[in-house]
């Protein structure tokens, strides 16, 4: 699963080969970001963390709830750019945006019964904050169910 969220642009799919979840034979999540919140905590070893919380509305009207926490550098100095966000010596720009790798492990919950395996999953997801002039900008990350 891919996430990414804009105001005018915000979905969740599945960005794999495959229609299904490998091993499982279950349909992969398609639909969109309806509700979500966050809290950052940037820290002074240039380390960003954040509780993150959003509802998927998949494409055929169930709602998944995914929570994950996520953690990741942003570079060197990039707190204090981040906070500070101005002139030249912000974070990233349209032509070149700074890209913050970072990992996260999601889990799910829904009452939908064609996904209510996901209740039972851990996941572990890879993915990158993409900053433009030290402001998030895109936030990706690819999501595996570990079995």
């Amino acid at each position: 699963m891919n996430c990414f969220a804009r105001r005018d642009l915000s979905h969740a799919y599945s960005v794999g080969r495959d229609a299904t979840v490998a091993g499982s034979g279950v349909r992969a999540i398609s639909g969109k970001i309806v509700w979500g919140g966050d809290a950052l905590t940037l820290r002074d070893d240039d380390i960003a963390s954040s509780d993150i919380r959003v509802a998927i509305q998949t494409d055929d009207e169930a709602t998944i709830h995914m929570y994950y926490n996520l953690i990741g550098y942003v570079g060197p100095g990039g707190v204090s750019r981040i906070v500070d966000g101005t002139g030249d010596d912000s974070l990233g720009s349209e032509e070149e945006p700074f890209e913050a790798p970072h990992v996260t492990s999601p889990t799910f919950q829904c009452a939908h019964p064609s996904y209510d395996w996901m209740n039972r999953v851990q996941a572990i997801g890879f993915g990158r904050a993409q900053l433009v002039r030290s402001k998030f900008r895109r936030l990706t990350a690819d999501v595996y169910a570990l079995t």
